[in-house]
C-alpha cells in the first residue's frame, strides 16, 4: 500500500520468502524542488512505540551551496530482519501511518 503526505510516497511490506528470515521493508520516494537533498529513515528509540507499530523518523538534509533548480526524487529506505509482526509503520514527525503488507511466495 502506498501512502502520500507532503513530498513522499511511502510503502511498507514484509518479505516472507521461505528459507530466510522475515524482512520488513519501508521505502519512501520523496520529491524535492531542487537537486542536492538527501533523505533517510531511522528507528525511533526502541521500546517507546505503541504495540504493533514501528516508529521511524524521517530525516531530510537540505542541499549545500548552489544547486540546480530541478525537481528531484530521492529514496529513503529502512530494512530490518525481524520476527516481530508490525501492523503499521508510523513516520515521524509527520505522523504518517502506513499499513504493512505481507508478501507471500508460492513454491
Amino acid at each position: 500500500m502506498t501512502t502520500k503526505k507532503s513530498q513522499c510516497d511511502w510503502n511498507a511490506w514484509y518479505d516472507t520468502m521461505p528459507g530466510s528470515n522475515p524482512t520488513l521493508h519501508v521505502t519512501g520516494k520523496c520529491t524535492f524542488p531542487s537537486d542536492g537533498y538527501s533523505v533517510k529513515l531511522e528507528q525511533v528509540e526502541v521500546g517507546t512505540e505503541p504495540p504493533g507499530i514501528l516508529q521511524l523518523r524521517y530525516i531530510v538534509e537540505p542541499p549545500k551551496g548552489i544547486v540546480p533548480q530541478v525537481i528531484t526524487v530521492e529514496e529513503a529506505r529502512y530494512n530490518e530482519d525481524t520476527n516481530v509482526v508490525y501492523k503499521e509503520v508510523q513516520i515521524l514527525p509527520d505522523n504518517i501511518k502506513i499499513p504493512v503488507e505481507q508478501v507471500f511466495y508460492i513454491t
